[in-house]
C-alpha cells in the first residue's frame, strides 16, 4: 500500500525502537521520511538510508533553535511537512 505516497514524514527519536519502526512504515506506505535524533548521527544516517526516500537531519527537539533549524532543512530537502510524529 502507499497511502502516504507524496508525503513528508518527521519521526523525532527515530534513529532506533520505535521511532525506527514507524520511520520505516511510514516508509513502506510510500512517504518521504525525515529521520531524527539529537544524537546518534551514525545510527540516524543508516536508518535514513536504508528508506526509499529518507533523509536523516540531527536536532535536539528541546532545542528552539534546533527545531526551527529542523523545519528549514525539512522545506529545503522535502518542500514541505506533512506529518510530525513526535516520538521523542
Amino acid at each position: 500500500m502507499t497511502r502516504f505516497a507524496g508525503k513528508v514524514v518527521l519521526v523525532t527519536g527515530s534513529s532506533s525502537g520505535i521511532g525506527e519502526a514507524v520511520a520505516r512504515t511510514f516508509d513502506a506506505e510510500g512517504a518521504s521520511v525525515a529521520v531524527n535524533s539529537s544524537s546518534s548521527v551514525e545510527a540516524g544516517t543508516a536508518v535514513a538510508e536504508s528508506l526509499s526516500s529518507g533523509a536523516y537531519v540531527q536536532a535536539d527537539i528541546a532545542s528552539a533553535d534546533d527545531c526551527a533549524g529542523l523545519l528549514d532543512e525539512l522545506v529545503d530537502r522535502f518542500g514541505r511537512l506533512d506529518v510530525l510524529v513526535n516520538n521523542a
